[in-house]
């Protein structure tokens, strides 16, 4: 049997660390956090996930939501108790939904609009339900949660596996984008990866990277990788932590030195923060679209490129004196 196959009360899981807070998560947040990554993203898992932790730090600074599980629960619509539970609010009360997200979805229940119809309802309740079972301790719940979704969450909150898109917060579907997720995208802000727009918003997080500490390791010194479903072992995500670190331009090219030595040497540096520093060359290409297409470029192709990139920031910096 293997480590994701039992239930999380009996593992001891890491503190996300950033910007002043520190927060244990318990074996309530990794449940409710396994099941709606399987409703945001089962093909991806390690992306809505970090982009909840990510956020519930940010707001957490705000003394918003107090803990992982009360962040997913209003924020991650799969299993948010207001959605799941429009004809009931003292239910979606009681499972911690947000006052606003409660009246927001009895009125769509009152006008029967397209996002209460009888099968959204019938998923959520089957998430929820499911969230229920496992807290409770039937391993037959959490099992039920796809198995690269469950080693893909409990590999995060142990500490084990890296970031690959650090400082995103916000995420819409690609298919029925918000009017925040286009914004991102004009802005060079946002990036569509998987089955939706990640967006870099959050301004007390921005600069400094969320890492998680725990018996697997320090996050901020592990490898990216992707849980495909399907899949039985992780493999390497550069590719997404590259597509998304190209839109950065915080370091403005200054450390393309470093920057060509970890597109050339992956295992020596860190892939994304390679494509973060040279993030001004990707911006003066013009192409925006690179990102669709490095979704099936292979990855040693996606790092010449960024040493292509790097060397031109070089020779731009040098003739510019900077």
């Amino acid at each position: 049997m293997s480590y994701w196959d039992n239930l999380p009360q009996g593992f001891e899981f890491g503190t996300t660390i950033a910007n002043g807070v520190n927060y244990q998560i318990r074996p309530a947040d990794v449940i409710w956090l396994a099941v709606a990554c399987e409703g945001e993203d089962s093909e991806n898992p390690q992306l809505p996930a970090w982009c909840m932790i990510q956020r519930f730090v940010a707001r957490n600074q705000g003394n918003l939501e107090r803990t992982l599980q009360q962040l997913v629960a209003r924020f991650s619509q799969p299993v948010n108790p207001a959605w799941a539970y429009p004809d009931n609010p003292s239910r979606a009360r009681a499972l911690g939904a947000a006052p606003s997200a409660i009246r927001s979805a009895s009125d769509h229940w009152r006008r029967q609009t397209e996002h209460v119809t009888a099968t959204r309802l019938r998923r959520r309740r089957a998430h929820i339900n499911k969230i229920e079972r496992a807290v409770a301790g039937e391993v037959e719940a959490w099992r039920s949660i796809p198995e690269n979704v469950r080693r893909c969450v409990l590999d995060i909150c142990n500490g084990s596996v890296g970031n690959p898109i650090p400082q995103y917060t916000d995420f819409a579907a690609a298919g029925l984008p918000t009017s925040a997720a286009r914004q991102a995208l004009r802005n060079n802000t946002g990036v569509t990866l998987g089955g939706n727009i990640y967006i870099k918003n959050h301004p007390s997080v921005r600069g400094r990277t969320v890492r998680i500490e725990g018996r697997g390791g320090n996050s901020n010194q592990q490898r990216a990788l992707r849980y495909p479903r399907g899949s039985s072992t992780p493999v390497g995500g550069e590719t997404e932590a590259l597509a998304v670190a190209s839109t950065s331009i915080t370091t403005q090219g200054r450390d393309s030195g470093s920057a060509m030595r970890a597109a050339r040497e992956p295992e020596e540096g860190s892939a994304a923060a390679a494509a973060a520093s040279i993030g001004q060359a990707a911006i003066q290409q013009e192409d925006i679209s690179m990102i669709d297409r490095w979704r099936v470029m292979p990855e040693e192709d996606i790092r010449e490129q960024l040493y292509q990139w790097a060397q031109q920031v070089r020779r731009n910096l040098t003739e510019s004196g900077a």
